[in-house]
């Protein structure tokens, strides 16, 4: 990755391999359409933070750990705690003093007086969490993979870049 997902959406998608299990990341970020040629690109730092560009500019930045699921969470629903039976967590309700009406009738719906939010579960710590800090690490990285899949014609793929300084001194002067 980074490339194009949803013909709808323009998510941009980056789905990275740890311990042989292929991530994909949790944010929704946009790609850019216009008809131009565009530099994408996938930034990992030795510092567990990662950021993804459209023509050397940051679209999405964030930390592997928190925007890809490769730990377990670092905290959870603690499992002991219920909610309430008499928590009420819808936010309207039917009207009881609505007039049915003749042919297809629903009630009209009202705030509900004994709304009290969506229930915060309380969180613990996960004891299956132990953070990783060589997630950033991916030694020989010695090809690039590329998996295609288009449903409309276009895409060019050309000149793929691993160090970042390089594109803004080639792709950079040759933008329009």
């Amino acid at each position: 990755g980074p490339d194009i997902c949803g013909s709808e959406t323009k998510k941009v998608h980056v789905i990275l391999n740890y311990k042989h299990k292929y991530h994909a990341i949790r944010r929704l970020s946009r790609w850019k359409v216009d008809g131009y040629t565009h530099l994408s690109t996938l930034i990992i730092r030795p510092d567990q933070t990662c950021g993804v560009k459209t023509d050397n500019e940051m679209v999405a930045s964030g930390s592997l750990e928190d925007d890809f699921d490769f730990l377990p969470p670092r905290k959870m629903n603690d499992p002991r705690v219920r909610k309430p039976t008499e928590w009420d967590n819808r936010v309207q309700i039917d009207d009881p003093n609505d007039i049915k009406l003749e042919g297809k009738w629903k009630p009209r719906e009202i705030l509900n007086p004994n709304y009290r939010g969506a229930w915060p579960h309380p969180q613990v710590d996960n004891p299956n969490y132990s953070p990783d800090f060589c997630i950033s690490s991916y030694e020989n990285i010695g090809i690039i993979g590329l998996d295609i899949w288009q449903v409309g014609a276009g895409t060019i793929f050309d000149n793929f870049l691993i160090p970042e300084e390089f594109g803004d001194e080639t792709w950079g002067e040759t933008k329009v």
